[in-house]
């Protein structure tokens, strides 16, 4: 039987038709698809703060980890990084080398955490946010999340017992405990597992995978955000070793959002030594607590004398707490951070003398930074009381900002 050129005719009509119009569409579609979907690698870098940091690629075993210095080195997608006991590192990501990090990873004692996607959209126009995955194995992390304006990201911090996405500016805390991993939102906001968290909130899931709200914990500290003026508060002293030195100042500087910030300088050349403080009495019990961590955000703005000093007691920032031991006796833990000067070049010493704890912790030089310590209650044998909290800036000229501190309690269950 013939095939009518009829109907020959209309089939050919037809199938011209529909290619035509599923090429206006397709074409345009795939073009979109691939503008709005194709990516680069971001750039990352890994960073020593204090101790021992190591990492490794997809192709090695903890076993084969590299030790990374305080210079840093460039990191890459599907690497590990693993810091050691009590020890500090730091992961920055941007897009490019030659812009500034606006996402930081604060690296904590014994954690070790993979970046399984680190990706921005490959053309302008693209609708795409920043992509920036890790998968926390171990351990705790601190996220500093402080993109420019317009710009969208999404981190996702991915568990066996959960996943923590973070589309906003802000600080937060996630870690892996024994049992379960917990998230905390100190600004911005969160989703654990599908549920929101909002600022001043914590989460918990365990291996069942239901997310809880956890118990927040208590700020000892009175006005840790500097919102009233410091005399209120806090108790200023300065130190130098000449009548006719140079004092440095302590004061406190408005912000936009009506809080304040803490600004230390002392300047001039050839100032000599010099300690600018202020402490803040608290005297309070601390015996049934299950945690109590200090947590606090600076930038080092400047800094002249390297590291901490020849004795290591010179830091441009440290913290003290004077407390009550288990068995009466009065003593006292400090944390020292600095940002200019290598100890193991110029045979400087980054650790306190006295009083020994651990080393102090390098940190970028006038960037934002966060610092979040271990449980204090388990590290200091249990305490009986907090007596006082001091601030302070010890060495020649230098710059420094604290945006915030808080002396945080979770009471036993």
């Amino acid at each position: 039987m013939t095939a009518s050129p009829h109907r020959t005719a209309w089939t050919v009509l037809f199938a011209a038709l529909f290619i035509c119009v599923a090429l206006a569409v397709g074409v345009p579609a795939g073009i979109y698809g691939y503008v709005n979907n194709a990516t680069n690698a971001a750039a990352m870098r890994v960073s020593l703060q204090s101790g021992i940091l190591t990492s490794y690629s997809p192709f090695e075993s903890i076993k084969d980890a590299r030790v990374v210095d305080l210079a840093g080195r460039e990191f890459k997608e599907e690497h590990t990084v693993v810091t050691g006991d009590r020890s500090y590192g730091l992961l920055t990501f941007a897009r490019t080398i030659a812009e500034a990090p606006y996402l930081q990873v604060q690296l904590y004692s014994n954690a070790q955490t993979t970046v399984q996607r680190a990706r921005y959209p490959r053309f302008e126009i693209s609708t795409a946010p920043d992509e920036f995955s890790l998968k926390l194995h171990t351990g705790r992390i601190d996220v500093l999340a402080d993109p420019p304006p317009g710009r969208r990201f999404a981190l996702r911090i991915q568990s066996d017992l959960g996943e923590v996405l973070i589309t906003e500016a802000g600080q937060y805390t996630i870690e892996m405990l024994e049992s379960h991993m917990r998230a905390t939102v100190h600004a911005g906001a969160a989703r654990f597992s599908g549920k929101p968290i909002q600022a001043g909130a914590s989460a918990a899931a365990d291996a069942s995978g239901i997310v809880l709200a956890a118990q927040p914990p208590r700020n000892l500290i009175r006005d840790g955000d500097f919102r009233a003026p410091l005399q209120r508060n806090w108790i200023l002293t300065t130190e130098v070793n000449s009548p006719t030195a140079v004092r440095g100042t302590a004061s406190r500087i408005a912000t936009d959002d009506q809080a304040g910030v803490l600004l230390i300088e002392r300047t001039g050349e050839n100032v000599g030594w010099g300690r600018t403080s202020i402490t803040q009495r608290i005297d309070a019990a601390v015996d049934d607590a299950a945690e109590l961590r200090l947590r606090i955000v600076f930038a080092i703005l400047d800094q002249q004398l390297a590291v901490c000093g020849s004795e290591g007691t010179e830091c441009p920032l440290m913290v003290r707490i004077d407390y009550t031991a288990a068995d009466g006796r009065d003593d006292f833990w400090m944390q020292g951070f600095y940002a200019k000067g290598d100890p193991s070049i110029v045979k400087l010493p980054d650790y306190v003398r006295p009083n020994f704890r651990g080393n102090h912790i390098a940190k970028p030089l006038g960037v934002q930074q966060v610092f979040e310590s271990d449980n204090l209650h388990a590290t200091l044998g249990s305490p009986r009381t907090i007596r006082s909290i001091t601030l302070y800036a010890e060495g020649h000229a230098l710059r420094t900002r604290v945006d915030s501190v808080e002396l945080s309690i979770l009471p036993s269950p």
